[in-house]
């Protein structure tokens, strides 16, 4: 038998994908920053274009970073973070 669980007994989390080091559910912390759930996922990949990161938060809305301002905003349970990768440059063979 499997325990019935209420909504607000369940595990609160954040998702970050991308380019990480470790991509990972992570469990959400009350005030917690972008920058924490970066960390805990070893922070970002050596490909990570730092200004293409973006949020899904869970009420449909989008959060991205604006030009040059820094981008270390509170992250509520729910959220999917995305760390865009630059491109590759490697050249195809002729």
């Amino acid at each position: 038998m499997v325990p019935f669980q209420r909504d607000t007994e369940r595990l609160q989390i954040v998702e970050i994908k991308g380019a990480v080091s470790k991509p990972a559910m992570v469990q959400h912390i009350d005030g917690a920053q972008l920058g924490y759930y970066i960390g805990v996922c070893g922070g970002f990949a050596a490909n990570a274009d730092l200004d293409k990161v973006v949020g899904l938060l869970p009420d449909g809305r989008i959060i991205a970073k604006d030009r040059d301002n820094p981008f270390n905003p509170e992250v509520p349970s729910g959220s999917i973070v995305v760390v865009t990768a630059k491109p590759s440059t490697a050249v195809e063979p002729k």
